[in-house]
């Protein structure tokens, strides 16, 4: 649980770090992912919106041995499109990387529970989630779900051991509706 859906790039940045060597961002990706790239130092690499061949082509040009994080949003706020997710899995699979889909305008939506985008495509390998609840689920705060192991990585993160740790009040409500 994190105090707001800024975090959540930051928080799946760190939880990844043992798994990735450089940031490959889709160009109209959320900006709290733009900055969460950022304040990794990792390099970060940019493909055209949406565009599988142009993500590709940035694969390809990368230095041999680099394993990606490929940062997209699973539906984006300003379009209401769904990139071709399932094609980015493949892709990162093959590069032996890892993807982090920000389901924040997906989540309570798509997937058979609503657990996003990449749910309703069945992406499960090297694909990792993390979503604001102040959207499909009526409250505050947000989440990324990983192992104990990244959690803890996560919550060691200057940018969330730096912020408060959100409303107990918002964090029922959260749990309440993700329950439900």
């Amino acid at each position: 649980y994190l105090p707001s859906g800024y975090h959540l790039g930051f928080a799946a940045v760190a939880a990844l770090e043992p798994y990735i060597d450089a940031i490959v961002l889709d160009q109209q990706a959320h900006w709290c992912l733009e900055h969460a790239a950022i304040l990794s130092e990792l390099p970060i690499f940019r493909f055209a919106h949406c565009d599988v061949d142009s993500l590709n082509n940035v694969l390809e040009e990368m230095p041999g041995q680099t394993r990606p994080l490929i940062m997209s949003d699973g539906v984006f706020a300003t379009t209401g499109r769904m990139p071709p997710l399932d094609k980015y899995a493949e892709l990162a699979e093959a590069y032996d990387g890892q993807m982090l889909v920000d389901e924040s305008h997906a989540a309570g939506v798509l997937g058979d529970t609503g657990r996003g985008a990449a749910q309703h495509l069945g992406l499960t390998s090297r694909v990792h989630v993390a979503s604001t609840l102040s959207k499909g689920f009526c409250s505050q705060g947000a989440v990324f779900c990983g192992t104990e192991e990244m959690i803890s990585r996560a919550n060691k993160t200057p940018a969330i051991r730096g912020s408060n740790q959100g409303s107990p009040i918002s964090a029922e409500v959260a749990a309440a509706a993700l329950e439900y």
